[in-house]
């Protein structure tokens, strides 16, 4: 009987840390045709570091993009277009991504 408790035990645990979702944000990839030089992509990144609600920021003017980690539930489209906007830009495309973290003990 103390060993079925145990395994009881046991299988909670792997269960709980293994098959939960733990969330972690959205990544969003922007696709800016603009963002074709260094002046604009240092303005674009400073702007969304401005930003409390954007955690990561990185730019590529090979791809034309700017990739944010944000929040979702505090993730606003329209704030993003309007600072982006500031700056002469305009998204043509926005791609979402949910991030988990998986744990592998």
């Amino acid at each position: 009987m103390k060993y079925l408790i145990a395994i009881l035990i046991t299988s909670f645990y792997v269960f709980i840390n293994f098959y939960t979702d733990d969330y972690k944000g959205t990544e969003v990839t922007i696709t800016i045709p603009e963002l074709n030089n260094l002046q604009t992509k240092t303005h674009l990144e400073n702007e969304f570091k401005k930003e409390r609600t954007i955690e990561y920021v990185d730019g590529s003017l090979l791809t034309n993009t700017i990739v944010i980690k944000v929040d979702d539930e505090n993730f606003s489209k329209k704030k993003i277009d309007h600072m982006l906007e500031k700056w002469g830009c305009q998204a043509i495309d926005y791609y979402y991504r949910k991030l988990n973290d998986f744990k592998a003990n």
